[in-house]
């Protein structure tokens, strides 16, 4: 975790570089900021991140006071560098505020994602385990059971069923069940019914 720390505070002396080489106070880059502060947020957490925001506004501050008091001169060698609208002092405040808040945010828009992907987890095995608790009272029914779904198809088949037909569970499943009971007796007629509904359980 510290290293990745010193490696996001070399990339904001690096910013802070690239800010220097395009005016400094008048640099369009001064987002650039912004985007270090949200990946700090996402890899380390919102104090790491407010630990880089803090730093990037020092290197900042520092680096546009020695430019407009002449200390360091802009790289085309004019040693006055105009104040940006406003003053130093407020644009300073303004991006170590956007700084926090990007901070912030990205912070609580993770713990967000993370809470809804722990929903859905427990959504899933809660599902699964529905699911094998179906399975398991109907494989125990001694009436035969047969599920199908809005195609016809069948999706599950209790032993008791496999029993009464005289048939394998491979033969059946993914089969259309008026198919399955065809083959049996092919005089056999279902419910026009069975279309029209998402599943159905056919008991006999």
């Amino acid at each position: 975790r510290f290293f990745a720390l010193g490696q996001l505070l070399l990339d904001t002396a690096i910013v802070t570089w690239i800010i220097y080489l395009t005016d400094g106070p008048l640099s369009p880059f001064l987002f650039l900021y912004l985007p270090l502060v949200m990946a700090t947020a996402m890899i380390l957490g919102r104090n790491f991140a407010l630990v880089v925001s803090g730093a990037s506004a020092v290197f900042y501050s520092a680096l546009a006071w020695m430019m407009v008091s002449g200390v360091i001169a802009r790289l085309s060698g004019e040693s006055y560098t105009p104040s940006p609208t406003g003053g130093v002092f407020l644009q300073v405040t303004g991006l170590a505020s956007a700084m926090i808040l990007v901070a912030v945010l990205t912070d609580f828009l993770l713990r967000k994602l993370h809470s809804s992907n722990a929903m859905v987890e427990e959504s899933r095995r809660s599902l699964a385990e529905l699911n094998n608790q179906q399975k398991t009272l109907i494989e125990g029914l001694p009436e035969g059971v047969i599920i199908t779904g809005l195609d016809g198809k069948v999706q599950d088949v209790n032993e008791a069923a496999l029993r009464l037909l005289w048939i394998d569970r491979a033969e059946a499943l993914g089969k259309n069940l008026r198919d399955v009971m065809i083959d049996i007796d092919p005089g056999c007629q279902l419910p026009a019914s069975l279309k029209k509904k998402k599943s159905e359980e056919i008991s006999f």
